[in-house]
């Protein structure tokens, strides 16, 4: 089964601190579906919640596009910026997997530093 991305993502938190999974979620709906003898719709996350993980999520994937964009793409040479097809050299609205992946990681090792920073603030 195929979940959009922001979906996916989002739901990890919320479904984290309800004491389930997004796999369940998804069971409890495909069971009310079916009308299975007790099956009931699950609850409902915080819509206060969602909107902070929702505008987190946007936040992130700018981030990663702007990181990406910064650094060099190994598939079509470009030193910074977007990338371009191989074959007319044209500048394309999308950016290379293996470019998008390593912007993916910086910030995320980047999210998790400050994450750690932040901890450590607390704890003082």
């Amino acid at each position: 089964m195929a979940i959009e991305d922001l979906a996916w993502d989002v739901a990890e938190q919320p479904t984290s601190q309800m004491q389930t999974s997004r796999n369940g979620v998804i069971e409890q709906l495909f069971a009310w579906w079916l009308r299975l003898p007790g099956a009931k719709l699950p609850e409902r996350p915080d819509p206060e919640l969602m909107k902070q993980v929702i505008d987190a999520w946007y936040r992130r994937q700018e981030t990663i596009r702007a990181t990406a964009y910064a650094i060099p793409c190994d598939e079509c040479g470009v030193k910074q910026g977007p990338c371009i097809t191989a074959e007319r050299k044209l500048v394309t609205e999308t950016i290379h997997k293996p470019r998008l992946d390593a912007a993916t990681k910086r910030v995320d090792q980047m999210l998790a530093e400050g994450e750690r920073a932040a901890g450590d603030t607390q704890a003082d």
